[in-house]
């Protein structure tokens, strides 16, 4: 019986064409990633478990993919790069800090897939280890907005909030501490879901309907012009994390973010539990694939690895959604229809030359392809045809006697003859 081929739900094959985006893509991250400083980090693809677990919340924790190895040792895939990173800066203590770090990684969540969603998928992080300086959550931000701008992202929005707030405001409602989690997690849901939605799963959480419809009201009147709401309640007495969120907004537009792609959102929680503080999400107005970009600050993380108090902060970038993203847009390079040089062999008396064409190329940087079969050079022409090679050289007993070699142009259906010696310098010229 014959295996039918298949892919496990939820993960992906690329093609070469889909892999020349994605490798674009992770070029441009790691660009812009070492011109603001920050330094490469990989981390294995499985942790034990106990480095994993109470750290996402209940939700994420469901999506986790844990089991026992041959050895009975419980392990999981990451679910993220932030966790792992707090087990390096734990265990080698001998890093230099504050350490910028970034990663470019799968991840692994057994998560229902759909648009954009997938079970494996790469994120970009980036990190700043050992400060509590705001401006290192506003250079995040900073490079956020590069990168998106030079992507060719124009109307995105850099939503973000500061967790101290909105607990101090919870407490003001009347919202105990175990309540304020399951408050955190539903405003998480709140532009994902409808309001009814919310509502009723306040209600089936037990909280008491009065308070949270008293939250949800109060967040409205802030969304017009949160700067001027922020600072009433700060007339009114209401002042924890209050000034670290308007100095974040104000140090990211110096840092180059435009106005017009960050806003405050008092309503913005991220669901994650290790963050404390400031948090921030990004998402695109089309196609509508909702956050692509999340983070924020997490101090405490790193203590449950170690005794050492090292104040963290980092941005991730949805890899994923990011490529679906400029696929829709457009937003990719295009490739040349014809493209590349293809070395045809005439025969086997000819077959050395064209290996020396061949390794002559490749040692002066110039890309080509050496046809690896014994076939009729019709057939190698159908082949570079249907690859859509620009140029096929060709080296027959005639042009091994002159030293020449034949360049035939298939975009053009054009050729010449050139002398072998002159071929790098044809390739390194043609405009």
């Amino acid at each position: 019986m014959k295996i039918v081929p298949r892919t496990v739900k939820g993960m992906r094959d690329f093609l070469p064409d889909e892999m020349r985006n994605r490798n674009y893509l992770i070029s441009k991250f790691r660009e812009i990633f070492e011109k603001f400083g920050f330094e490469p980090l990989e981390t294995p693809v499985m942790e034990y478990s106990d480095i994993l677990t109470g750290k996402y919340g209940t939700d994420g924790e469901k999506l986790m993919y844990n089991f026992k190895d041959r050895a009975g040792r419980d392990v999981g895939l990451k679910y993220d790069l932030t966790v792992p990173l707090a087990r390096i800066i734990a265990q080698y203590t001998q890093i230099i800090k504050p350490f910028k770090r970034y990663q470019i990684q799968p991840v692994y969540r057994y998560d229902n897939p759909q648009k954009g969603r997938y079970r494996e998928f790469y994120q970009c992080d980036i990190d700043i280890i050992g400060t509590s300086s705001i401006m290192a959550d506003a250079e995040c931000l900073s490079v956020c907005s590069s990168i998106l701008t030079e992507l060719g992202f124009k109307n995105f929005l850099i939503r973000i909030n500061n967790r101290i707030f909105l607990n101090t405001l919870l407490s003001d409602i009347g919202f105990t501490d175990s309540e304020k989690i399951i408050v955190l997690r539903l405003l998480d849901k709140k532009k994902k879901v409808s309001s009814e939605k919310l509502d009723a799963e306040a209600l089936e959480k037990g909280l008491n309907s009065e308070y949270f419809n008293n939250l949800i009201t109060l967040l409205s009147e802030s969304e017009a012009d949160p700067v001027s709401f922020l600072e009433r309640l700060r007339e009114s007495g209401t002042t924890d994390g209050i000034k670290a969120l308007l100095d974040l907004y104000s140090f990211a537009i110096s840092l180059g973010v435009q106005e017009q792609n960050i806003k405050i959102d008092l309503s913005l929680a991220r669901g994650l539990d290790y963050y404390t503080s400031l948090v921030w999400e990004t998402e695109i107005v089309e196609p509508a694939i909702g956050s692509i970009v999340g983070g924020g600050r997490y101090d405490t993380l790193v203590e449950r690895f170690s005794k050492e108090k090292i104040p963290c902060v980092g941005i991730s970038f949805g890899f994923e959604r990011i490529c679906f993203a400029m696929k829709e847009l457009s937003l990719f390079p295009k490739r040349k229809e014809y493209s590349g040089i293809f070395i045809t062999i005439f025969n086997k008396d000819t077959l050395h030359e064209s290996i020396y064409i061949a390794y002559e190329l490749r040692k002066s940087g110039i890309p080509c392809e050496l046809y690896l079969d014994k076939k009729k050079l019709k057939q190698q022409f159908k082949y570079a045809s249907r690859k859509k090679f620009k140029w096929v050289i060709i080296i027959g007993p005639d042009e091994v006697a002159s030293g020449k070699a034949v360049i035939r142009d298939l975009e053009n259906s054009s050729e010449e003859k050139v002398d072998q010696s002159s071929l790098i310098d044809f390739f390194i010229n043609y405009k």
